[in-house]
């Protein structure tokens, strides 16, 4: 399936739009291969491996399922432009809506990528999708199990390939707001293209999206962004092709690239925030139960990500009852440290700690959909 020209538009190799009046969605025990591609030069079209665009806008629950999928072939466009809406299962979900207080919620069982190839030239500073989709906005996201399969042969690698351009790309999403809970995500072997790139996210690369200005995320017009979760027991394995090619120079991270636009605006409200649990200990100098980077991308520091361990522990029981005094608020209610990185060093011989929060805001389910995280 190929398409030309110069006007929007949405393709997918089951669906190309799926509108406001699709209540649910359920893909189940289905194989997704062969060349979905185009030569088209609008910024806004969408090219989906299984579905182009899905256009909800509205604050309404809604659950989208997929299930024991298989993606395959090639997602492509071969005209160079700023926003390569492109992705190998839905290349754009809309959330140009102002309301947070229902859930979409799309479920993530059995997905499975082998010999995928998600390519597209961007221009300066442009931006392309990976293995999953470009834009996912205000949805919360349950990776229960995705794997990306290891094949031996150059032509059958799963592979994300912006080229030499000086543009932004993921391994996963380009851009992602909402809960995301990643229970298993095994990436066995990825190439990644992307000698020039200027940021790259193994996950995601932009945790975060917003209008206006960006003074106050939250009040800044239309925004929201990611609270990226890895609980108890999680799995994530990565592993990077060795004939990948990313620039030394690049913003990298193994999660999340940008859970804000910069580093200076690391401390605002309304950004996201990933959470890792584990068990922590460190004598002052090295750090035990923590994440360890698992490419040597991985293992420099970024300072444009908002790091917590066991985050998810604090949400887990509750908000005090008593709310009016501060201090309370501050009173251990779990047994669980946990950990504000401001500086996070993958290598954690080099992790430095700032501050222990035990209860120091309430966080209530599905406030990372709004982005009012912290």
């Amino acid at each position: 399936m190929s398409q030309a020209g110069d006007c929007k538009l949405y393709m997918g190799r089951l669906v190309g739009e799926m509108g406001s009046g699709i209540d649910f969605i359920t893909i189940e025990s289905s194989e997704f291969g062969g060349s979905i591609s185009g030569n088209n030069s609008d910024v806004n079209s969408c090219f989906g491996g299984v579905i182009g665009r899905i256009s909800h806008n509205k604050d309404e629950d809604r659950t989208w399922d997929f299930s024991s999928v298989t993606l395959q072939g090639t997602v492509g466009n071969t005209t160079s432009k700023a926003a390569q809406r492109i992705g190998g299962l839905i290349a754009e979900i809309d959330g140009s809506y102002n309301g947070n207080s229902n859930h979409r919620t799309l479920n993530l069982i059995d997905v499975t990528v082998n010999g995928l190839t998600v390519s597209g030239p961007v221009s300066a500073d442009g931006s392309m999708g990976g293995l999953l989709g470009y834009d996912w906005n205000k949805v919360d996201v349950n990776a229960n199990s995705i794997t990306v399969q290891d094949n031996s042969t150059d032509s059958t690698k799963s592979t994300v390939n912006i080229g030499s351009a000086a543009g932004h790309t993921a391994g996963l999403v380009y851009r992602a707001t909402g809960h995301w809970k990643v229970t298993s995500i095994d990436i066995k072997n990825i190439k990644m293209t992307a000698s020039g790139a200027s940021s790259v996210g193994m996950l995601v690369n932009k945790g975060y999206t917003y209008s206006g200005n960006n003074v106050n995320f939250y009040t800044a017009g239309n925004s929201s962004a990611i609270y990226l979760e890895l609980p108890a027991s999680y799995t994530y394995n990565l592993a990077l092709d060795s004939s990948s090619s990313i620039n030394s120079s690049a913003v990298f991270d193994e999660l999340c690239a940008y859970t804000c636009p910069s580093s200076s605006d690391i401390m605002k409200n309304g950004n996201g925030v990933i959470s890792i649990n584990t068990t922590f200990y460190t004598d002052g100098t090295n750090a035990s139960g923590t994440y360890h980077a698992q490419t040597s991308y991985g293992a420099k520091p970024n300072p444009n990500s908002r790091y917590y361990y066991n985050l998810d522990a604090m949400d887990s029981v509750g908000t005090p009852s008593d709310t009016s005094d501060p201090a309370k608020l501050m009173i251990p209610q779990i047994q669980t440290p946990i950990i504000f990185l401001r500086e996070f060093h993958m290598d954690t011989k080099r992790i430095k700690t700032d501050q222990l929060l035990y209860r120091a805001y309430q966080l209530e389910s599905g406030m990372g959909a709004c982005g009012n995280i912290c």
